[in-house]
């Protein structure tokens, strides 16, 4: 732009001299065009300035680990006029970007550049100004926009078969939660009313509806579920483990079921991607530790799936103590050097010896 300004001012020299040089009226012609010109460029360029429009559509977006993903700004021209150069400016986490568009009247145009999603973790993308130039690049006029948008990079999700729910392990201890897919013996929820079976209780017939219907009618109680499923994790461990809790804890919010993200609760699934990332971006240790001082009361029946990076005594200690009331799953990266006792009730998913989805369906299934 600088050297447009520069070019400039010595071709208006030049028309100058020609004028002082030669007594007529083709150079004089020629200053005025040369004087007006930018007059007239820096008229259009403000015209054109207020009729442009910048968006960004997504202020939030969810993208999965390793997959490609685009900012995106929508810059929109309202006039009747093309509006000259158009540079967009911004950073990713503070690495700068810029980017050139030209628009024709009455048009719009997608502005994009990819973020890059190969980690985990949160991404701030910033357009931070839209900066119009005149045809000669002598003018500009800078459009703040100073907008964000924040790319959450989450792990892989992994099918969980829906299968697994028949394989919900047998609870006995107070609920509020439900199967929608087996029945059980609570009486404090119908499950089903179906027709009378051989070898179904007496008292189990729901008597009003059989004197309606004519014909015996049989309840059927509800299968009282854990109240929730919990993930602990101490660090940022490697990325298969993440994807195991990831996609597990995933599962079961989409489920409607409690999930906690170490000692937070959380009731659906845009409080657990929020929860769990929030955690990946702590530092580990401290929380289990907050945890372990707490004793605060785990409750009993629930799946407990562990994802520690060094594993102390106290914390060994820990897990033993509720693997009496729980199902705990260690999942581990490398091979499991934990010497535990035959009947710990702790179940170990080294992702030395199997894949995501084989540690899924353990965990689900056991």
């Amino acid at each position: 732009m600088l050297r447009n300004k520069i070019l400039y001012f010595m071709i208006l020299t030049e028309v100058c001299l020609l004028c002082i040089l030669y007594n007529a009226y083709q150079p004089v012609a020629l200053l005025w065009i040369v004087v007006l010109l930018p007059v007239l460029l820096f008229g259009w360029l403000c015209l054109s300035a207020y009729f442009i429009k910048a968006t960004i559509e997504e202020e939030s977006v969810v993208v999965t680990r390793q997959n490609s993903y685009e900012a995106e700004v929508v810059i929109e021209n309202r006039s009747m006029i093309p509006a000259g150069q158009i540079q967009v400016r911004g950073n990713v986490d503070g690495e700068k970007f810029l980017i050139h568009v030209y628009l024709k009247e009455r048009c719009s145009v997608k502005v994009t550049w990819p973020v890059d999603c190969e980690r985990c973790g949160v991404k701030i993308v910033t357009v931070s100004d839209v900066v119009l130039f005149d045809y000669l690049k002598i003018f500009k006029k800078v459009k703040k926009l100073n907008r964000e948008i924040k790319v959450i990079i989450v792990p892989k999700v992994y099918e969980v078969p829906f299968y697994v729910l028949d394989g919900e392990y047998e609870f006995d201890g107070d609920s509020e939660t439900y199967s929608e897919h087996k029945p059980g013996d609570d009486p404090a929820e119908i499950f089903d009313i179906r027709d009378y079976q051989t070898g179904d209780r007496l008292s189990r017939v729901h008597w009003k509806l059989s004197m309606k219907l004519n014909r015996l009618m049989v309840k059927e109680y509800s299968r009282p579920l854990p109240d929730g499923i919990m993930l602990l994790m101490d660090t940022k461990n490697g990325e298969e483990c993440i994807d195991v809790l990831f996609s597990v804890g995933i599962f079961m919010a989409q489920e409607k079921r409690k999930v906690w993200v170490n000692d937070t609760m959380t009731q659906n699934t845009e409080e657990y991607i929020m929860e769990f990332m929030k955690c990946m971006g702590m530092e580990g240790k401290a929380r289990m530790g907050e945890i372990l001082s707490s004793k605060q009361d785990l409750g009993k029946g629930r799946k407990i799936i562990c994802c520690l990076d060094q594993i102390s005594r106290e914390c060994l200690n820990w897990m033993l103590q509720i693997a009496k009331e729980n199902k705990v799953y260690l999942v581990t990266e490398g091979k499991a050097t934990v010497d535990l006792p035959e009947d710990s009730g702790i179940y170990i998913c080294s992702m030395a010896e199997l894949d995501v989805p084989a540690a899924i369906e353990r965990i689900m299934n056991e």
